[in-house]
């Protein structure tokens, strides 16, 4: 909503409760722009917290802080979430995350954004990880993720996701490396293969892009 008739700043307090959580937010509305000094959501075992400045005006820029744990199944009782996307991937794990991000909210082309993404245990598919690092950058419509690291299956998993959408049509890339996966452990996790009993090792390679 909006504030009218008021002299000066408008200081806000206020606080949510949620089914799982709740949600607190102090800042101050100015003419031309939100501070906030504290945006927390405490959702089941996750939380964020976000700190900066929003603009209300279309050709000045913002700045936004936002770090904290997330849990996938957390996200999944917010009603904005969709939630056949988080519930086909079948992930869990508790995920530290820290984002920056600079510039106007209204051309989402010259935002420019930094964070990490970075996990001590988690799995997908039942599949078994460890020691996760993803670093994202978004930089005026160009978004680059990189796979720093991730074990899984005793194999060390790294690549990186470049998505172009300066040009039309999109252009975007995929590359992997996973090194030395124990084909043993990843048997006994995906149930299709654990009456194979399936020995060594697997080193791999895939290049995708468009």
């Amino acid at each position: 909503g909006r504030l009218e008739g008021l002299p000066g700043p408008v200081h806000l307090i206020g606080s949510v409760k949620l089914a799982m959580g709740s949600l607190q937010f102090d800042g101050t509305q100015h003419p031309d722009r939100w501070r906030i000094d504290l945006a927390d959501l405490k959702l089941g075992r996750s939380r964020l917290s976000a700190r900066g400045a929003l603009s209300r005006q279309s050709d000045a820029a913002s700045q936004l802080t936002v770090q904290g744990v997330v849990r996938p199944a957390d996200l999944e009782t917010l009603p904005w979430i969709h939630h056949r996307l988080l519930g086909s991937w079948d992930i869990d794990g508790e995920f530290a995350f820290q984002s920056r991000v600079t510039g106007s909210l209204h051309d989402w082309r010259q935002l420019q954004a930094q964070g990490i993404v970075a996990a001590e245990t988690f799995t997908v598919e039942q599949v078994s990880g460890r020691l996760l690092r993803v670093e994202v950058d978004q930089d005026r419509g160009r978004l680059t993720a990189r796979l720093v690291n991730a074990t899984v299956a005793d194999g060390r998993l790294t690549g990186a996701l470049v998505l172009d959408r300066r040009e039309i049509p999109h252009k975007w890339m995929l590359e992997a490396d996973w090194m030395q996966a124990n084909l043993a452990h990843l048997s006994e996790a995906i149930p299709a293969w654990k009456d194979r009993r399936m020995q060594g090792s697997l080193t791999m390679h895939m290049s995708l892009m468009q």
